[in-house]
């Protein structure tokens, strides 16, 4: 195992023990970010633009996503309560996280359940999965995930390459011992 980290070193130079450390914090990090990434991904429901598909809203934040941005305005989805009137609901670009992708989230204004249907290729997320959606589609999950990765990358290479530290000339080229 120690041979594989050894290989990594910038240089063909060895970390060490605190740099492996730092190296694993960064992958798995890394790994984490990626994973979250999928499984937010994974949890929505895809609607396409028939009429008759639509999605089942039981409660919870309701997050509506655009498929394919086209650099359009907005459009618009259909809401229709168990109880109550149909309502539209505009969805349009995110100025907040990226410009030209139509992304909007509503919470219940009603009891029961709903149906959603949009004119458009949309992927509909509810309840903890649009929460995380929207988390992992802003520049702050971003900025957070990819900060993180670099700062334990640089600590690895700065901290995980000082060898003998303490140990004053012993083990290098011309020292005692």
């Amino acid at each position: 195992m120690s041979n594989l980290f050894s290989s990594l070193g910038a240089f063909g130079k060895k970390f060490n023990p605190l740099g492996r450390v730092f190296l694993i914090l960064a992958a798995l990090v890394l790994i984490a970010g990626l994973g979250v990434q999928l499984v937010a991904g994974f949890g929505g429901s895809r609607l396409t633009d028939h009429r008759n598909d639509y999605y089942e809203w039981t409660g919870g934040t309701l997050l509506i996503e655009e498929d394919e941005p086209d650099g359009r305005a907005s459009f618009k989805c259909q809401v229709e309560p168990e109880q109550g009137g149909q309502r539209d609901v505009s969805v349009g670009p995110s100025e907040r996280d990226r410009p030209n992708y139509q992304r909007e989230t509503y919470e219940p204004w009603f009891s029961g359940s709903a149906q959603v249907s949009c004119g458009d290729y949309v992927t509909v997320f509810t309840g903890t999965f649009a929460d995380m959606r929207a988390f992992t589609q802003s520049r702050m999950y971003l900025w957070l995930g990819g900060g993180a990765v670099v700062v334990l990358l640089v600590l690895a290479f700065v901290v995980g390459r000082r060898r003998g530290a303490g140990q004053g000339n012993r083990g290098r080229p011309g020292g005692k011992g």
